[in-house]
């Protein structure tokens, strides 16, 4: 990894993508309550019209073709595509979201369990997509992934040949035999790092 990675000139990376939500459970929920925010205070066709080489950047064809069924049916924004990697952030989209948004911030903020009312730190993210302030940058080198019995060998060879810079394994198995998933990731990880990091004892 380099700070390239997140930051340019100080300006976070990201890639802006349009996304149509269908919310068939409780996250879903939260991020439509991030777009509902997003939609208070940002006028769809303005926000791509400003950015349009930031909306429709070549960078991820896949994203852009959604993108680009999407831009014209709705007037206002229908979905922002997430990615489950890391995300960059500065201070200021914080501030500016607890400035635009501070009640639905201080609710979620209170509660000690995520709840179908509450908003996400994408709403952050959202809000420099908005405000044109990023960086466009792929997000193919970074990877997300569910676990299960079918596709651990691929993630394996995912690991093993370090095309991504970051994979993001999600915690949620979905298999029968997870003594042995688990197995081939360890074997796979034991590869790459033969040695134990200085954090490790």
């Amino acid at each position: 990894m380099t700070p390239e990675d997140f930051f340019v000139n100080g300006v976070p990376c990201d890639y802006a993508a349009l996304d149509c939500l269908t919310p068939s459970n409780d996250f879903e929920y939260i991020r439509l309550n991030n777009v509902l925010a997003i939609n208070r205070h940002f006028n769809k066709q303005q926000v791509i019209s400003a950015n349009r080489s930031k909306w429709y950047s070549l960078k991820d064809p896949k994203s852009l073709l959604r993108t680009l069924k999407l831009a014209k049916p709705w007037t206002t924004f229908p979905g922002i595509r997430d990615y489950h990697v890391p995300t960059a952030f500065t201070k200021s989209d914080f501030e500016k979201v607890w400035e635009a948004e501070p009640a639905v911030v201080k609710e979620t903020q209170n509660k000690r369990f995520r709840s179908k009312e509450d908003i996400s730190i994408w709403l952050m993210r959202y809000w420099h997509l908005m405000e044109g302030n990023f960086t466009v940058k792929s997000q193919q080198c970074f990877g997300y992934t569910q676990i299960n019995d079918d596709d651990v060998t691929k993630i394996c060879e995912v690991i093993e040949s370090g095309k991504k810079k970051v994979l993001v394994i999600n915690d949620e198995y979905k298999g029968n035999d997870f003594e042995k998933t688990r197995d081939q990731l360890i074997r796979s990880f034991e590869k790459i790092l033969p040695g134990k990091s200085s954090f490790e004892i």
